[in-house]
């Protein structure tokens, strides 16, 4: 804009200082018509301009958005990428678990049995010490009584 009122107030001198006084209005309407014409082009300029500058604003917010989300979706696919092998080996943790568990029922049942069958063995050394002594007691009563005999 400065540039254009440069060149009026140029044009306004000049066309005063050689065609005189008579010539003013016409070089003023002249000039504003062609300062009206040079406004109207710069101004389609200056729009061309802001749209291409606004063009290239959108090319880039797209690509940064576009960036963005692939970062994005890198990361929610190495999420679930993720997730989805920790519930795949969560599932294989259970499954040795119920392995274990089942190998753990078999091992107490077998330390159950033994521990049922050294009581029994208790058992049967108590009831044979028990059986040695009355044998043993019926035996003394009979070398008594044969004795007597």
């Amino acid at each position: 804009m400065r540039n254009v009122l440069y060149r009026f107030y140029r044009l306004f001198v000049v066309s005063y200082t050689f065609y005189g006084s008579r010539f003013i209005f016409l070089g003023k309407y002249l000039m504003l018509s062609s300062i009206y014409k040079e406004y109207q082009h710069e101004k389609i300029r200056r729009k061309a301009k802001l749209e291409a500058k606004k063009q290239a604003m959108l090319f880039s917010i797209n690509q940064m958005i576009n960036g963005l989300l692939t970062k994005i979706d890198e990361n929610v696919s190495k999420a679930y990428i993720n997730q989805h092998k920790l519930n795949t080996e969560f599932k294989e943790l259970i499954t040795q678990l119920h392995i274990y568990q089942n190998h753990v029922n078999v091992w107490l049942k077998l330390v159950s049995d033994i521990r049922n069958v050294l009581k029994e063995l208790g058992d049967v050394e108590c009831w044979s010490v028990k059986m040695e002594q009355d044998a043993m007691l019926i035996d003394s009563c009979l070398q008594t009584v044969l004795s007597r005999y």
